[in-house]
């Protein structure tokens, strides 16, 4: 039986399945439905899951989560083509998939403008997008990047927002414009 099950393989499911070895998980399983050179997680984040002894289930889907008088089942099939069903008895299961921006409706929202990509275009320095009235951060503005990045960028709104209806600007402890700019740049291309 497994302590944890993840699916997908992006940085957020490594993680998961790593801190949960880390705090003392027996077996943690993760399912992904493609091949370990197919993943969209840092290699040196695939690194530290094997070493810390995850074990990767490749070209399985699951498709449902099942539980009985017995426990938790995740029930996976093969996506090799054989359609091969399987269930693994689980304590928990942690559902880490990607998800996209919703670019239709970004590019509905009156007077803010879009790059190429679909990314909002903002002012950095206040996080304002071409509409003044509006404010965006994170994966919206940067393309996709961690949680901490999304967090720090809604500080950024924040104090934006504040100068905005004040015209006082507040500054706080941590990194201020160059991390925002290096994240976006990176972002960008």
């Amino acid at each position: 039986m497994a302590d944890l099950t993840s699916n997908f393989a992006g940085n957020t499911a490594i993680d998961a399945v790593t801190q949960a070895k880390r705090l003392g998980a027996k077996r943690v399983l993760m399912i992904y439905c493609r091949t370990e050179k197919d993943i969209s997680a840092h290699e040196y984040e695939f690194e530290l899951a094997e070493k810390d002894g995850v074990e990767f289930v490749w070209l399985a889907a699951p498709v449902a989560i099942l539980a009985d008088e017995n426990g938790l089942y995740l029930r996976c099939e093969k996506t090799d083509g054989s359609n091969q069903i399987f269930e693994i008895a689980c304590d928990m299961i942690i559902k880490a998939i990607g998800q996209q921006k919703s670019v239709t409706f970004l590019s509905q929202i009156p007077d803010v403008k879009l790059d190429e990509k679909g990314r909002v275009l903002v002012n950095i320095e206040t996080m304002q997008t071409t509409n003044p009235r509006i404010f965006a951060g994170g994966d919206c503005v940067n393309g996709g990047a961690e949680a901490v990045d999304a967090a720090q960028m809604g500080k950024f709104a924040a104090h934006g927002i504040h100068s905005s209806l004040t015209g006082e600007r507040v500054e706080f402890a941590g990194a201020r414009l160059p991390q925002i700019e290096e994240t976006i740049a990176l972002r960008r291309h």
